[in-house]
Formats: C-alpha cells, sequence, structure tokens
C-alpha cells in the first residue's frame, strides 16, 4: 500500500516537472519527453527487479541484493544508470520501429 502511495506522488511530481519543464527549455520536447520518462523509469524498474526476485526465488536472495543496493552507493547508482540507458535505448527502438510500421 505505501509503495503505490510513493508510486503515484513519484507520477504526479512527474507531470508537474514535465509541464515546467516543457515551458522553458530550448530541447527538442521528444528529445527531453524521452530523457525525463527513462530517468523516472529507471527506479520504478529497479522495483520490478527486486519484486520478480522476491517472487521467483528465496527471500536471501532479496535481502542479499538489497544489502547490496543499501550498503554501496556506488553500486546502486551504476544499477540505476545502467537501467537509465536501457530504458533510453528501448524507448529509442520503440520509437523507430513504429515510425517504420507507418
Amino acid at each position: 500500500m505505501a509503495l503505490n502511495f510513493l508510486l503515484l506522488n513519484v507520477e504526479q511530481a512527474g507531470r508537474f516537472l514535465k509541464g515546467r519543464l516543457l515551458k522553458s527549455s530550448n530541447f527538442p520536447k521528444e528529445v527531453l519527453l524521452t530523457r525525463l520518462e527513462c530517468l523516472a523509469g529507471a527506479p520504478h524498474l529497479l522495483l520490478a527487479y527486486l519484486s520478480n526476485i522476491l517472487f521467483l526465488s528465496n527471500t536471501e536472495t532479496l535481502w542479499a541484493i538489497l544489502g547490496r543496493l543499501f550498503e554501496s552507493p556506488t553500486f546502486t547508482a551504476t544499477l540505476l544508470v545502467v537501467l537509465y540507458a536501457g530504458c533510453h535505448v528501448c524507448k529509442v527502438i520503440n520509437s523507430s520501429s513504429g515510425s517504420k510500421r507507418q
């Protein structure tokens, strides 16, 4: 319940920031939107992976990974950068394949 509340607030904050940044930015809107979506999507993707680990394996595995995440900020930052890059690549591939279909 608390996680749903947190994610809902993050989504609302993202909508607010998206509106503010689109008004005052010199970047093309599509590039800025892709970057914002990937920036917000990386922690969500990490939470989804952790949830899958919890349900598909035992709790000791989840606690080991969580311990590693909270123990090392460098590891966490690196993981979030990799997830951001993966999200960005998927968005670019999906947008380019969508334009080929039309």
